[in-house]
């Protein structure tokens, strides 16, 4: 079913120049950088996106898709950026300069040990990488080998982070106890395709997962049993709808849901949902990104097809931006260092629909 490799893989490192000048969200359709930052909020925005290879040439990355953004908690100069086929760029000066860490792969995300300084791991659709030395060399410690299944988001234990959890579409959740060495599939939800998992920051035998239906679940012993803290959501918001984001609030038991049509939070882990006040309606929201920020429930982001929306007060009003054509946010990133500093990171929509796939296709 999955099997450990324990080769190791060495990408060398280029001298790469990013510059970026600041500017508005609003730009021509032509050369659209795949990579913003803010330093107020979210209120104005740099773009990060000319490339200067070793040899001098220059490269505007205005054709990577971004899937995923991870600022290193403990260095705010570390940030990393997922791609859909470019694989991983990282920067060691919070976006000024990057270099291509890992080519040709698709990220689906990103995640760090938080007791170790080098130790970084990124997540593709088939195999879990894992660097220990900041990212010189890489190693694959989990590899799917079954055609029909992906792996599709992973979280690291945050009081005890030799603890990792990987998920996949097929429902199955492995664990790792001695980060990444050796791993055991420790639960399997029947017929579900999950789309995230996370640690309770608070109690860290508390586990959230999600599917792409949007059903939410939660467990309160690491991961071996699990219940569905949805059922209240959709009996007082019957609309079921496509899965986009699941983040931990600043309190505990507390959690915002993002689907394709809505924003839902709750305080009571599960009990109880309320859904926020959006300027767009259920027909036309389409979210694609969501961010909140981790200490600060009031201080809340998300992306539409053509708009990026922000707000302070907890989701009473909202202040927007237009989005560059023909591209979406993807993923919004906030530095937990400094919530005053904001990533952004573009993909292009399916041709097919207004979104990254269609209601019938595979999230990925």
């Amino acid at each position: 079913m999955y099997a450990r490799k324990a080769g190791v893989i060495v990408f060398a490192f280029g001298s790469l120049l990013f510059l970026g000048a600041g500017c508005t969200l609003k730009l021509s359709a032509q050369n659209v950088p795949g990579i913003f930052k803010s330093i107020d909020h979210g209120v104005s925005w740099s773009a990060k996106a000319l490339q200067v290879s070793e040899s001098g040439k220059k490269n505007r990355l205005s054709d990577i898709e971004v899937r995923s953004i991870a600022v290193d908690p403990r260095n705010s100069n570390l940030v990393y950026i997922g791609t859909d086929s470019s694989g991983v760029f990282a920067s060691e000066n919070a976006g000024e300069s990057w270099t291509q860490i890992i080519p040709g792969q698709r990220i689906v995300s990103l995640a760090f040990d938080y007791s170790s300084r080098c130790v970084l791991y990124a997540l593709t659709p088939k195999q879990l990488f894992k660097t220990s030395d900041c990212a010189t060399s890489w190693y694959i410690i989990l590899d799917e080998t079954r055609a029909d299944v992906e792996l599709t988001s992973m979280a690291v234990d945050t009081l005890s982070p030799h603890i990792l959890y990987v998920a996949t579409n097929g429902g199955d959740i492995f664990q790792s106890t001695d980060r990444g060495s050796t791993w055991k599939a420790l639960y399997r939800f029947a017929e579900a395709s999950l789309r995230t998992i996370l640690v309770d920051r608070f109690d860290p035998s508390v586990l959230y997962a999600a599917t792409a239906a949007g059903d939410i679940f939660r467990s309160e012993d690491k991961g071996r049993s699990w219940k569905t803290i949805s059922e209240s959501l959709y009996r007082d918001f019957p609309k079921r709808d496509v899965y986009r984001g699941l983040q931990m609030l600043s309190r505990q038991n507390s959690l915002i849901y993002a689907s394709r049509a809505g924003l839902y939070r709750t305080l009571n882990g599960g009990r109880a949902w309320e859904r926020l006040g959006l300027l767009t309606t259920n027909d036309d929201t389409a979210i694609f990104a969501l961010a909140v920020n981790p200490e600060n429930d009031s201080e809340i982001y998300y992306t539409t097809e053509h708009t990026f929306f922000r707000s302070s007060d907890g989701g009473k009003t909202w202040h927007t931006q237009p989005l560059p054509p023909q591209r979406a946010g993807s993923v919004i990133s906030i530095d937990t260092n400094n919530s005053s500093i904001l990533y952004l990171g573009l993909r292009t929509p399916s041709k097919k629909s207004r979104f990254f796939y269609t209601p019938e296709e595979d999230f990925y």
